[in-house]
């Protein structure tokens, strides 16, 4: 992926954490949005299933931000269960989007 690619893609995760979720210091590395991506898709597989639409939906909203490795990831991904979503989004899991993504992960997954 050229850096025009990737620089392109950090400042639409900038602007989409700010004006969507009024969060100016989001950490926008590496797996922090597909984590994010991964954790909408646990929520919406809570009822046992995962839906193409459920699924789309997912990779519709991370297109924004997500390079297309993570895209795929996504495409491919099979819920596994909230276990791990908890311990990423805990409070005290030294996380920087630990703390910041909880609401707006409720918000988006509703």
């Amino acid at each position: 992926m050229s850096s025009n690619s990737s620089d392109r893609i950090r400042t639409t995760a900038h602007w989409v954490c700010k004006e969507v979720y009024n969060l100016d210091n989001i950490v926008t590395k590496n797996n922090v949005l597909l984590n994010y991506a991964i954790a909408l898709m646990e929520m919406a597989a809570a009822d046992g299933i995962l839906s193409e639409a459920e699924r789309q939906w997912v990779i519709g909203f991370a297109n924004a931000t997500a390079p297309q490795e993570e895209l795929d990831q996504l495409r491919n991904y099979q819920p596994k269960g909230m276990e791990g979503v908890l311990k990423t989004f805990h409070i005290e899991s030294g996380h920087a989007h630990g703390e910041q993504g909880r609401l707006s992960l409720i918000y988006d997954g509703l």
